[in-house]
């Protein structure tokens, strides 16, 4: 994003991620909950610094990539999610198929 600022001629402030996205679905951030607590003390704290024209810092950017539970929770609820889907669709018997790998090796 760096560079693509730079060749493009902007100025570039820094940018944020965010992980376990899943957790939050389409709901609005203040429909979920103490989850997202640092990522919305993060948003507003980025906003502000944009606003003023600063850059975004790493101690805002850090907050904003904190977990909002326990990896192996959300892992454990995804994989639950995925196979409740399969359910739904008749596709729990397709899961481990691998349909693009011509030797089936993967």
């Amino acid at each position: 994003m760096r560079i693509f600022a730079k060749q493009a001629g902007f100025r570039f402030l820094g940018c944020l991620a965010l992980g376990m996205g899943g957790a939050i679905g389409n709901r609005p951030l203040a429909k979920a909950g103490g989850i997202v607590r640092h990522q919305v003390k993060a948003l507003g704290t980025a906003a502000a610094a944009l606003a003023a024209g600063e850059e975004i810092s790493l101690s805002v950017i850090g907050l904003m990539g904190k977990a909002m539970m326990p990896r192996w929770f959300y892992s454990l609820a995804a994989d639950w999610g995925w196979k409740r889907s399969a359910r739904k669709f008749k596709a729990s018997k397709c899961l481990r198929d691998k349909p693009y790998d011509p030797e089936g090796t993967i």
